[in-house]
């Protein structure tokens, strides 16, 4: 317990000690100013009093000569005799009015809250789900070579680490095909996804931009050995592909998936041979599922659901892309402990601005600054 309030506090504890400094040096700055305004305070002190002698020794108007004894002229008040001098602009009234309560300790109060309440801030995390954009892959044959031989198709999406020196998490999106027809040529894969992904180990490809938040790509590698090929859709960023991570949450996309073969033309239609669709999720962490679809069978890391089945040139139904959400219970605690954190750092924050603005007002009130009252 005494670890976690440690670890909790060390972000405030480091807040406090940056504001320290900074107000040890606007406290510097302000005593200097404070002397002075001092010294200009003094001489417009002088100066008034100097015009209230004046009015006071100016002679009786003939208004006030011709009052009664009973009613004798008033004398000339402070407030009527400051009418009298000259007044600056309006900006220069405020600023008048506002320097009292500009001391070294309103000052530092507001230093104090502003920047633990930016703190504060910075500490909140984000808890909602991500929404990844709905992703399609399309299997395209020519009507030279049709596919006439069963399709299985696995969709994978992964989260892990990328490889080499230069390691950062990344989600990738793999589609692996097997058949004998895609041991011959002419025949391609299509993709819709979010933007901002790249594929590996294929030069075929073309990524161009399809809407404001999709990318498209083309892939046309030709006849592949034994029938088996493998396309990846990688994304650097992890709230930005079809597999999303924020925090505690974590929202993979599944695309849609269909195999067309396009008729020749002839009036006879193209063979309609069965597709076979799987799809897996790859995770590393402590997840567990929250909505969507429920997977058929969960291991440590793989969850994975049956293949769905049909046929060429027929929608998919069961197919259709899908959206599954899960939580990571490791992460759900750090955010929970990033919530304390932040709640902290506005409580403070809020303490420092309302007892900055109450020294200000205080500061400021008329009869306060004529040395009226408490």
């Amino acid at each position: 317990m005494a670890d976690k309030l440690r670890r909790a506090v060390a972000p405030i504890s480091r807040t406090l000690a940056l504001t320290a400094i900074v107000a040890g040096v606007a406290i510097g700055i302000l005593r200097r100013s404070e002397r002075r305004k001092q010294a200009e305070d003094a001489a417009l002190d002088t100066s008034v009093q100097t015009v209230v002698q004046a009015a006071r020794d100016q002679p009786v108007t003939a208004t006030a000569a011709a009052a009664s004894p009973e009613q004798p002229a008033p004398a000339p008040s402070y407030v009527s005799t400051l009418a009298s001098v000259p007044t600056s602009s309006p900006l220069a009234r405020v600023v008048a009015f506002m320097r009292p309560g500009v001391t070294p300790t309103v000052v530092v109060l507001a230093i104090l809250g502003a920047v633990t309440a930016a703190a504060g801030f910075w500490l909140l995390p984000d808890t909602t789900v991500p929404q990844p954009v709905t992703s399609s892959v399309e299997l395209h044959f020519d009507p030279e070579h049709p596919a006439t031989s069963p399709i299985i198709v696995e969709l994978w999406l992964s989260l892990g680490e990328s490889s080499g020196p230069n390691r950062h998490s990344e989600t990738v999106l793999h589609v692996d095909l097997k058949g004998p027809d895609l041991a011959h040529a002419g025949w391609s894969l299509f993709a819709i996804a979010p933007k901002g992904f790249h594929v590996l180990f294929d030069s075929s490809s073309r990524v161009d931009r399809y809407d404001a938040s999709s990318d498209s790509v083309l892939i046309t590698p030709g006849a592949v050995r034994g029938g088996a090929y493998s396309a990846a859709l990688t994304w650097d960023n992890l709230e930005a592909g079809a597999l999303q991570v924020r925090n505690a949450n974590l929202a993979a996309a599944f695309p849609s998936f269909q195999v067309q073969n396009y008729s020749s033309g002839d009036g006879r239609e193209p063979p309609q041979p069965q597709v076979s669709v799987s799809r897996h999720l790859r995770l590393t962490g402590d997840y567990a599922f929250v909505s969507g679809l429920p997977p058929d069978e969960i291991g440590i890391f793989l969850w994975s659901w049956r293949p769905v089945t049909g046929q060429v040139n027929q929608p998919l139904t069961a197919a259709d892309a899908m959206t599954v959400v899960a939580r990571s219970a490791t992460e759900d605690q750090r955010s929970h402990t990033a919530e304390f954190r932040s709640g902290l750092a506005f409580g403070i924050a809020a303490a420092a601005l309302l007892s900055a603005v109450q020294e200000f007002l205080t500061l400021t009130t008329p009869a306060r600054r004529r040395g009226v009252g408490p």
